[in-house]
């Protein structure tokens, strides 16, 4: 559909010159981030420009699991349109992970923050119920 993949790339341009001249972003390693096939890229959460900006670091759209509460109003169509999987932080979503589970089986590439929140100092904190599940069903990279 042509709304999603426009909006998914007037945001990806917005974002990459954001994260080059405003947060001075860099990147190493790419070139090992595999070009196809399931990619479960797990980090820890500090900023709400996480999400956006990973994105833009890898050369491949990837999807995104959003906590559920995301998904109201005209935020919830946009962030659905990006690829967005919403994951209820209060337990363990099986729908969630499943809709997770079958991104990955469809060779794409899913971005996820295993603590379900952000950290305020970089510390890695609990993983979310579901996350052991996710990483040894996906059969991913």
């Amino acid at each position: 559909r042509f709304l999603p993949w426009f909006l998914y790339q007037v945001t990806w341009q917005i974002t990459m010159f954001l994260g080059l001249f405003y947060v001075r972003l860099r990147v190493s390693g790419v070139r090992s981030f595999p070009p196809k096939g399931s990619v479960l890229l797990l980090s820890n959460h500090q900023s709400l420009l996480d999400p956006p900006l990973l994105g833009v670091s890898i050369p491949r759209q990837a999807r995104y699991a959003a906590r559920s509460t995301l998904f109201r109003g005209i935020f919830a169509k946009y962030i659905t349109y990006m690829g967005a999987i919403a994951l209820d932080r209060e337990g363990a979503s099986a729908k969630g992970l499943r809709e997770s589970l079958k991104a990955l089986g469809a060779r794409q590439a899913l971005i996820y923050f295993p603590e379900g929140t952000r950290t305020p100092d970089g510390k890695i904190g609990t993983l979310q119920r579901g996350t052991g599940l996710l990483i040894r069903r996906s059969g991913a990279s």
